[in-house]
């Protein structure tokens, strides 16, 4: 059992997505909980939760534009001897 078992809530809001919540005094706040809840998760999940953070961003930023990877374009070339 966790040792934050008597600080941790598991609700649902109204759109029906499940979240865990914890209170606890700022002076108790440490990164202990923050660690085992995404070790719990797995690699998957947190890589998920990454990509939609990417996506949040880009839309925060870019509300009307397409998700799309930076290009850069380069010239190369050899020079003659």
């Amino acid at each position: 059992m966790s040792p934050f078992a008597k600080a941790e809530k598991l609700s649902t809001n109204l759109c029906g997505v499940k979240k865990l919540v914890r209170l606890v005094p700022l002076k108790k706040a440490v990164r202990d909980f923050d660690v085992e809840f995404w070790q719990k998760l797995g690699a998957s999940a947190i890589l998920s939760a990454a990509w939609d953070l990417v996506v949040t961003a880009e839309r925060m930023k870019n509300p009307n534009g397409d998700l799309r990877l930076q290009r850069h374009i380069a010239v190369l070339k050899r020079l003659r001897r």
